[in-house]
């Protein structure tokens, strides 16, 4: 068991930055920069004037710029002076917070150094996280502090202790956990809110995982965000691919991407699993197995919307997602000579452009078709798969790609699977808190968690009939 000390031990190479942002937090820190920055551009424009002042006609504003020239030039590094403090104080606080020898998250070292030692549960709630754990909870803050003040007693700091089973790092979830179990009058209180033990710790790993949101929002230099600056002139040179402009259509085009709606946020973790696929430098083709080709084409869709927005790596960012569609293709050929012909120069003109992403939707169908005219479509395929110039996504349901894929070792070895799972009621609520935060920062209103589950149980219990993701 871990008792409080030892607990609040292991949080002590955070206790810096619990004194820096109780007095300066990381808000007053991006407000003072940027205005430190406006000033000190206005002093930069002083300065500048002041410098040629001289060759100005003797006026007021000249006189004036002559006489606190130097004044002027002192104030411009005092503001340049102070704009740099406070730009290495917020570099000391990510050196720490993002310090991977932490042993516990920045908001509970807070928690536990500012604690009232001898009410530790009072404590929690009323630190940072803690009051926004309240109003996520649907708590009213009247009511919660009368129970507070009528309790027969406090949890302290030598009653506190917790298990030490958890793996390594201890966050604000693990020490609300552990303040629930131990104090009794507290599990009651919630119990008579309809409050479950679950429901809790669930609404702290919410909080938790926004509040880390809005620091990471400020951060610009990580990889991730740097391969995503927009690069000039990298698509001047590629070519056209007439045969798939004809026999196909791009993304923008298709009617899952018109309709996706706010369903993307479903498919994001995909889409990330497949841009690492697709960064490769050899082999670097798709098979997306979904429970049908919606699904997968929402992946796909989930990818262009990305690309559109200059989201997604830089080094894909000058690709084009072309959906083949290979019915109209296999109707418009007369014999299995033209299909072969078509269907290859439709190949050889997207490895030629050099920057085609070539998505072939209902694959084993596809194959089947092309077979029923003498045309094995694997062994076309398999001539381009290997080419650093072309990129194919292939799209499968998971009957389709058991019965006609799977045994295929030949073409399988040039694709690497990404298998879609379809949601559940726990991934659901995942991609409803992040809506929540959006839709809270646009409106002034506040989403609890209770009311998040109360929408993704209504979606089950009214919409019974379609896939889950489809309904939320």
């Amino acid at each position: 068991m871990i008792s409080f000390t030892e607990l609040k031990h292991k949080a002590d190479n955070l206790y810096p930055l619990v004194i820096l942002e109780h007095y300066l937090n990381y808000r007053v820190r991006y407000y003072l920069k940027k205005f430190l920055l406006i000033i000190w551009v206005v002093s930069l424009t002083l300065l500048a004037a002041s410098t040629s002042a001289e060759n100005i006609p003797s006026t007021e504003i000249a006189n004036f710029l002559i006489t606190y020239a130097f004044d002027i030039r002192a104030i411009f590094f005092l503001l340049f002076s102070a704009w740099l403090i406070v730009k290495l104080l917020d570099a000391f606080f990510y050196s720490l917070y993002f310090d991977t020898d932490n042993k516990t998250t920045f908001e509970l070292a807070r928690t536990l150094h500012l604690s009232d030692q001898d009410d530790l549960t009072a404590s929690f709630f009323q630190s940072h996280q803690g009051k926004i754990i309240l109003m996520r909870l649907g708590l009213d803050k009247k009511q919660f502090n009368e129970f507070l003040e009528k309790r027969r007693g406090a949890i302290n700091d030598v009653e506190f202790e917790m298990n030490d089973d958890v793996d390594g790092f201890i966050t604000m979830a693990d020490y609300g956990l552990a303040l629930y179990k131990i104090d009794e009058e507290l599990r009651d209180f919630l119990s008579t809110q309809a409050i479950v033990e679950k429901e809790f710790v669930k609404t702290i790993e919410w909080v938790k995982e926004s509040e880390e949101q809005k620091i990471l929002h400020g951060i610009w230099w990580t990889r991730e965000k740097l391969a995503r600056i927009p690069s000039l002139g990298r698509n001047w040179s590629f070519g056209k691919v007439y045969l798939l402009e004809k026999y196909g259509h791009t993304i923008f085009q298709d009617k899952n991407y018109q309709y996706l709606g706010g369903k993307d946020k479903i498919y994001e973790k995909y889409v990330e699993q497949l841009e690492n696929i697709l960064l490769k430098s050899e082999g670097a083709n798709a098979m997306i197995i979904a429970n049908t080709s919606d699904v997968a084409m929402n992946v796909i869709s989930t990818l262009g919307r990305i690309l559109i927005s200059g989201r997604i790596n830089t080094a894909l960012e000058d690709r084009r997602i072309f959906i083949l569609d290979g019915t109209v293709l296999i109707d418009a050929m007369k014999s299995k000579v033209e299909f072969e012909n078509n269907f290859n120069e439709i190949l050889v003109q997207a490895n030629n452009a050099g920057n085609t992403l070539v998505v072939i939707p209902r694959l084993p169908s596809f194959i089947d078709s092309a077979f029923e005219i003498g045309v094995d479509v694997a062994e076309v395929l398999s001539e381009f798969l290997s080419s650093s110039s072309i990129q194919i996504i292939a799209l499968t349901d998971e009957r389709g790609y058991h019965q006609s894929i799977e045994t295929n070792k030949n073409l399988m070895q040039h694709f690497e699977r990404l298998t879609i799972k379809q949601i559940d009621q726990d991934g659901a609520l995942n991609i409803l808190q992040k809506e929540a935060i959006r839709i809270e920062a646009e409106y002034d209103i506040l989403f609890t968690y209770k009311s998040l589950e109360k929408i993704s149980e209504s979606v089950i219990r009214y919409f019974s009939e379609s896939e889950y993701s489809d309904k939320i």
